[in-house]
């Protein structure tokens, strides 16, 4: 999986020089996407 994903930011990240924040902007939207399910989850139990 990790290899798939280097590839795909190379690809993206061909035309401008920040490959560091892809990877920051990855991470980044993974934490949004857990605070989401949290905050979804958190609504039903109530």
């Amino acid at each position: 999986m990790n290899g798939v994903r280097g590839d795909e930011s190379q690809r993206s990240t061909c035309d401008d020089d920040g490959s560091g924040e892809e990877d920051n902007g990855g991470v980044r939207e993974v934490v949004q996407l857990c605070d989401h399910l949290l905050h979804l989850t958190s609504q039903f139990n109530q």
